[in-house]
Formats: C-alpha cells, structure tokens, sequence
C-alpha cells in the first residue's frame, strides 16, 4: 500500500462513520417523529415542516435509501479498517480478528447506538 494513501484512509473512515451516523439518525428520526407535532409546524407555515412531511409521506423510499447507504458505507468501513489493520500489524489471523472486533466496535458505538439515541431524543431537530 501506498505511503500516502495511509495518511488519507484514517479520514476517509472517519468520514465514513459519520455518514453511517447520518443514515442511522435519519432513520430514526423519522420513525420517532411526533406527528402532531409535525401537523402543528405545518398549521405554523413552518418550510422544513412542509419538507420533512414530504419525506415522512414516502417513508418507504426513506428507508430503502437509509439501508442500501448504510450497508455501502458499513462495508467500505470494514474493508478500508482491515486493510489498514493489514498494513500495519500483518495479515494473519490475530490482526484481522482484531480489526474485526475493533471495526464493529467502532460502528455499533459511533455508528448505529450513539446516533440512534440522540435521534430518538431530538427526533424533530434531527428531522
């Protein structure tokens, strides 16, 4: 692997996680949203309401579009971590049961748990 490369796949990750954040609080955001709430922002005029009503009509879409980009983002998170795992401790068993322990760590805690929570507790503001 390339030396340089190295030093860029690190934030490529972190880029990542945070897109695997995004698609794991917009899920639940819309899910957990309260609807007469969303109803009463629209009796308001308010123009984000009128957006994510939109958006909350055609939840299907939603959650097709969270799922196919979640598991993209989940997959490259784990191929770019043991390739860099890889890189740097060797390929054998110990370093990629590591990688995978560590990785799926990282995106249950970063990536799915933490997100989910916030964005149950602050689904309109996350919506």
């Amino acid at each position: 692997m390339d030396t340089n490369i190295v030093y860029i796949l690190p934030v490529v990750l972190c880029v990542l996680v945070m897109f695997s954040a995004f698609f794991a609080m917009s899920e639940v955001a819309f899910i957990s949203l309260n609807k007469v709430r969303l109803r009463y922002l629209l009796q308001q005029g308010r123009k984000n309401a009128q957006i994510v009503q939109r958006i909350v009509m055609k939840m299907d879409k939603l959650i097709t579009t969270v799922l196919i980009g979640n598991n993209f983002v989940n997959i490259a998170i784990s191929a770019i971590g043991t390739s860099l795992f890889i890189y740097f401790f060797g390929n054998n068993v110990t370093t990629i049961s590591a990688a995978t322990l560590f990785i799926t760590l990282i995106v249950l805690i970063a990536g799915e748990i933490t997100p989910k929570i916030f964005a149950v507790k602050h689904a309109e503001k996350v919506s």
